[in-house]
């Protein structure tokens, strides 16, 4: 996949998360998992600026570009 990623300069990283990184934040409801908040944690392992953080349910029928202007 990261092979046809570099051809438009992109990759997928695989990076580890710990559930004791978060074991000291107080849940704001017992629905929400502390997977929930990996996202806050992004700039820590990716350099590039800008970054877009997508979450798996979503869906485009427009171009993003003009997101990253």
């Amino acid at each position: 996949m990261n092979s046809c990623l570099a051809a438009i300069d992109s990759e997928i990283l695989n990076c580890r998360m710990s559930a004791e990184s978060f074991k000291q934040f107080s849940l704001p409801s017992t629905y929400i998992h502390y997977t929930t908040f990996f996202r806050y944690v992004i700039p820590e392992f990716v350099q590039e600026n800008p970054v877009l953080y997508l979450d798996c349910d979503m869906i485009f029928t427009q171009d993003l570009l003009p997101l990253l202007k």
